[in-house]
């Protein structure tokens, strides 16, 4: 260690004697260049062997085996080549790819969803970009936006935002930007890069990273394509499955599902961007993605505390999946002028067209779909998913908030095989289940959380997958104009243009043909799921077509005290029903909302702001339910 720390103050060269100081997950480590790496020209480039677990390095070498024998290579050679015995080759390089047992690994979701395609070696090119200006150009030029920070669909493997307890998206401690057009420097090194990288892929994506300086930082994430990723600025360690490279300016790097991230580097003043490709191979590409064992050239070998890594150096890139050409050809061209135009075609599944859809809620209108929705109750199991399947119902949408369902099962108002895990293991397969609760008491409630980012997020969910399946989503109550969520959900819908029907299915109805109620237009909802039009405008990039305000279709359900008009002080019964009688309701929903809040009706009080209205409503509501449970 004390070692080390004398190397930093060279830190930042090539010369082989240097050391960078980075935090991993708070720990302090070095990374030293590597002797390879060092003494290699400008534009040559190195091919590494993945530095995973070691049941994913054994996974991988069983793939190569098997690629190796598709090759004509003999047992001996292939041997020699894994470091492995001749009766390990024996066993394993008749095997089929698809039929080879996965192991677990990091973010194992997106893990097992990752095709064969996605397994590769790394490739990393030294010097490959050689425009000093790019990086200032770039700062300059670029309109840059806090990211949020994304998570993995567990149910899925689909990329999506992570929102905290208030419905909200979380600030990334990095910039991004979708790639610019009309920066003549970028759009030559993008050439370049594509070329280099035998990029023929028409629905690649190029987004931009901005890291202002060591400390910003991206936690270790995974992807199920290939990534080619070429860095500018200050130097910056790159962890690929917990191996770092030191990644400087111009460098470029290649992997596929590989672990990798940007750790803290507090040392470290200046500012990086990564020029980042997603893009998925093509045959071409696929037949030279095991270069440690496959590729001609010279190989050595040079062993390590868990295993051997293989490392193939080209001094000439046309021996690897690397081109040497700086001029595109015709199919890399075609692939870069649609990477880089946001209206271009992507019907790949969970495929995000750009960043601003991707983490800043900038959805595309979508055609109308026609969405279900069904309520719980003490149907059996059986019969409640025969209904579903009459009606040729693929994805269930669960969107109970746990307190509901914790609710309806002390009132004794649903089996209780209607919890989510029963749910979800009874739809097991059958249909899809996904599970999305809306209506947190964290959140302020069912008609503050569907405002939410959070809200908007599952109402375009919804009616996207809505677009290519039949899509149902679960309340509470059997009977959809007793249940706040089906009410809510419906309208939200309805305003997006989704038509919704809302099931009634019952025993008689699950054998013969289930009766459903289209969701009527115009549906006012009842004043106590309403909110103010201040309430609505959510902290977003742009306002999304389709959802405003009307959306929940919301009155304000406060007047202004005309003794303090010029205070702009606003005031409402605690029960939340405005003493303006021009608020109407239905007969059924007038006739819940007087029991429910009638022992709270005397109860009153003027507040200073919206928010206090709302919290004294909750809980004076519960009091009120508290108090008949006591008193029963």
């Amino acid at each position: 260690g004390f070692g080390l720390k004398k190397l930093m103050q060279g830190h930042g060269g090539r010369d082989g004697n240097s050391a960078i100081r980075y935090l991993d997950r708070g720990i302090e480590r070095y990374a030293l260049h590597d002797e390879n790496h060092s003494t290699l020209e400008e534009g040559a480039t190195v091919t590494l062997a993945s530095s995973s677990s070691r049941a994913v390095r054994e996974y991988e070498d069983k793939l190569k085996a098997i690629e190796l024998h598709r090759q004509c290579v003999e047992k001996r050679h292939v041997a020699e080549r894994l470091g492995k015995s001749e009766r390990w080759v024996q066993k394993w390089w008749n095997h089929e790819p698809q039929l080879l047992q996965r192991p677990h690994g990091a973010q194992d979701a997106v893990f097992q969803r990752t095709p064969l395609s996605g397994f590769r070696d790394l490739e990393l090119t030294r010097g490959c970009v050689k425009e000093p200006a790019l990086f200032d150009t770039l700062v300059k030029q670029v309109p840059w936006r806090r990211g949020k920070v994304m998570t993995r669909d567990l149910d899925t493997g689909e990329l999506v935002l992570r929102f905290d307890d208030r419905g909200s998206t979380i600030p990334a401690k990095r910039l991004v930007a979708d790639c610019p057009r009309e920066i003549d420097l970028l759009d030559k090194v993008l050439q370049r890069v594509f070329s280099k990288a035998n990029i023929r892929d028409q629905q690649a994506r190029v987004v931009l990273n901005l890291y202002e300086d060591g400390a910003q930082m991206l936690n270790a994430h995974r992807h199920d394509f290939w990534t080619c990723l070429v860095s500018l600025g200050a130097p910056r360690v790159l962890l690929v499955d917990n191996k770092p490279h030191i990644l400087e300016d111009g460098d470029m790097i290649v992997f596929g599902t590989q672990m990798h991230g940007v750790p803290s580097m507090p040392d470290v003043p200046g500012g990086r961007i990564s020029l980042v490709i997603f893009f998925y191979p093509d045959n071409d590409n696929l037949e030279r993605r095991w270069l440690t064992v496959c590729s001609q050239a010279e190989t050595t070998s040079e062993d390590e505390d868990e295993g051997h890594v293989q490392v193939s150096i080209h001094d000439d890139c046309r021996t690897g999946s690397a081109s040497s050409s700086t001029v595109p050809g015709a199919k890399e061209l075609e692939a870069l002028k649609v990477a880089v135009n946001s209206g271009s075609l992507r019907d790949r599944p969970y495929w995000r067209k750009t960043n601003a859809e991707l983490q800043f809620l900038e959805y595309p209108v979508l055609p109308s779909a026609t969405v279900y929705s069904v309520g719980c109750g003490f149907m059996p199991q059986a019969d409640f998913l025969a209904g579903l399947a009459r009606h040729e119902i693929a994805l269930l949408w669960d969107v109970r908030s746990r307190e509901a369902v914790r609710e309806a099962l002390r009132s004794n108002t649903m089996a209780e095989h209607f919890r989510p895990e029963k749910v979800r293991e009874g739809s097991r397969g059958r249909l899809s289940y996904r599970e999305w609760p809306i209506g947190k008491l964290a959140a302020g409630g069912l008609a503050r959380h569907l405002c939410s980012e959070e809200g908007l997020t599952l109402v375009y969910r919804i009616q996207r997958e809505a677009q290519q399946k039949m899509v149902c989503f679960l309340g509470s109550s059997i009977d959809w104009r007793e249940d706040d969520l089906r009410q809510s959900l419906g309208v939200a819908l309805g305003a997006a243009g989704v038509r919704v029907l809302h099931l009634q299915l019952s025993p008689r109805h699950a054998v013969g043909s289930a009766e459903f109620e289209m969701h009527p237009m115009g549906f006012t909802l009842p004043c106590h799921l309403q909110l103010p039009p201040t309430a609505l405008n959510i902290r977003v990039g742009r306002r999304i077509p389709g959802h405003d305000c009307s959306m929940m279709n919301a009155r304000a359900a406060i007047q202004e005290c005309p003794d303090a008009a010029s205070d702009r002080k606003l005031s409402c019964n605690v029960t939340g029903i405005p003493e303006d009688s021009s608020c109407q309701l239905g007969t059924i929903g007038q006739k819940r909302w007087e029991r429910r809040h009638s022992h709270a009706a005397n109860i009153a009080a003027p507040i200073a702001d919206v928010n206090a209205a709302d919290e004294v409503t909750r809980v004076g509501g519960k009091t009120c339910r508290r108090w008949k449970r006591d008193s029963a």
